[in-house]
């Protein structure tokens, strides 16, 4: 999941902020045009709180990250904090497998 661009996503706080509201409007509000993708799909934001986005966060390097976006690993699955994990579109296909499951394809 992806914030507007226009957004700076350096400043760790207002960026979790902002994104743990959007996957919550996405997920939950069924008035939101993300439901049709998430919320009508089954799919949940198990996060409890902005820290846990936080905590992905810094787990991922987020501000080393040129445009950063919010995935799952089972994409079936909700939004949690063992399924999700951050990346750079920016970068390959080989280096998130890397990342994503630590070692080469």
């Amino acid at each position: 999941m992806k914030l507007n661009n226009k957004f700076d996503s350096k400043d760790k706080k207002k960026y979790c902020r902002l994104l743990y509201r959007q996957l919550k409007m996405a997920c939950e509000n069924k008035n939101s045009l993300l439901y049709l993708f998430y919320g009508a799909k089954g799919i949940k934001c198990e996060l409890s709180s902005t820290s846990e986005l936080e905590c992905l966060y810094i787990r991922d390097k987020v501000d080393l990250m040129n445009e950063p976006f919010l995935a799952r690993r089972n994409e079936n699955s909700s939004f949690s904090r063992e399924n999700c994990y951050f990346y750079d579109r920016k970068v390959t296909l080989k280096e998130i497998f890397k990342r994503v499951y630590g070692r080469e394809i």
